[in-house]
């Protein structure tokens, strides 16, 4: 707090002017004199409040907002603007000393309080901490001490909310164990709030389902309401898993279907596979029966050969035309095909007309031979 006689000197000019007679200067000067005093009072005011802050946490009196609205005559909104004004000087001594030396007034103290009620604690150390912000409060009106100290707290929210969003990202962890005494797997996790809300707000939505399919299936616990949330929860978490990896595997199995110079027709195999290396040609033509023309390219792997046979364990669907409706019709090795036109390497034939089968490598018919409806 200032010195009294500095006070004493401003309360003495102040009671002796002769207010009506002062020139532009005098009333300068008195002004001067009045913030100062006023600020000694206003600091002097905010040091009784901390202490009857003190004495309401021991609860020995009433709250200090109450007590300045109940003794001080003014209004509750001031009364806590009186409370707030205390407790911004405790945080930050230097501006209690500045208002008592008039260096500052109360609504400096004001702006600051109402700029850091909100931040968290971290913000308003490093705000409070800046070494030029008293300096700053001295040489700009209240108005735009208050727009200052909140564009800097901004600031200071911004840097620390990118460093706290890289520190939870850091920190999300998953634990699991199995409690060997009772089976039971059990775990710890710690997730930053963006993952958080994603895997709490499907899971939410996973048991709001599982509530509506257990309701209409009649099961107790749903219809009445009485089944316990946190194990739908868990429930819940299983589900989505559980349905994720089936999604992932089904997804797997689909990368094998037929590719873009597979060309399987409409009526080709129910489950539509061709593999890897059994694709017919593009350039398979096909003469009016359907069968297969001379210029399929010769292939090792399955392709459609010189005479449009099909590889070993090649498949083929419409445009290759083994059998018209693509039912996995297998040709052997050799090739060996019946009476509509369709020769074998050693040029001999099958007496089953109309049927195709899957031949065995030494060109007899296989036991468990497919056939299919040819033309």
């Amino acid at each position: 707090m200032g010195s009294v006689s500095t006070q004493q000197a401003a309360f003495t000019a102040l009671d002796t002017a002769d207010y009506d007679a002062a020139s532009p200067a005098e009333c300068v000067d008195l002004l001067g004199h009045m913030r100062r005093l006023q600020g000694w009072l206003h600091a002097g005011e905010a040091r009784l409040t901390s202490k009857l802050t003190a004495h309401h946490a021991a609860g020995q009196s009433a709250p200090a907002a109450d007590t300045h609205t109940a003794c001080g005559g003014v209004s509750a909104a001031e009364g806590r603007r009186k409370e707030r004004r205390s407790k911004t000087i405790n945080d930050a001594p230097q501006f209690g000393d500045a208002l008592a030396e008039g260096g500052i007034g109360a609504e400096h103290v004001d702006q600051l309080a109402a700029a850091t009620s909100r931040l968290d604690d971290l913000i308003k150390a490093a705000l409070l901490g800046q070494d030029d912000l008293l300096d700053v409060a001295r040489s700009l009106t209240p108005e735009k001490f208050g727009q200052t100290i909140r564009d800097r707290a901004r600031t200071l929210e911004a840097d620390n909310g990118i460093e706290r969003n890289r520190q939870q990202r850091k920190q999300t962890f998953l634990s699991h164990r199995v409690n060997h005494e009772t089976g039971m797997h059990e775990g710890r996790f710690a997730f930053h709030p963006e993952l958080g809300s994603r895997i709490f707000s499907a899971i939410d939505r996973q048991v709001l389902k599982n509530i509506k399919a257990g309701s209409a299936r009649g099961e107790a616990v749903f219809v009445d309401r009485t089944f316990d949330y946190t194990q739908q929860a868990a429930v819940a978490l299983g589900d989505i898993i559980t349905k994720g990896t089936s999604t992932t595997t089904t997804s797997s199995n689909h990368t094998n279907h037929t590719g873009p110079d597979n060309n399987d027709g409409p009526d080709g195999p129910p489950d539509g596979h061709t593999g890897p290396d059994s694709r017919t040609g593009h350039d398979n033509h096909t003469n009016p029966d359907g069968r297969t023309g001379h210029d399929g390219p010769d292939s090792q792997d399955g392709r459609t050969g010189h005479d449009g046979r099909t590889g070993h364990d090649s498949r083929t669907g419409r445009d290759s035309h083994d059998n018209h409706d693509g039912q996995n019709a297998h040709t052997g090795q050799d090739g060996r095909t019946g009476p509509d036109g369709r020769t074998g390497l050693d040029g001999s034939s099958i007496s089953d007309a109309g049927q195709s089968r899957e031949t065995a490598r030494d060109g007899d018919a296989g036991g468990d031979r497919q056939t299919g409806v040819s033309d």
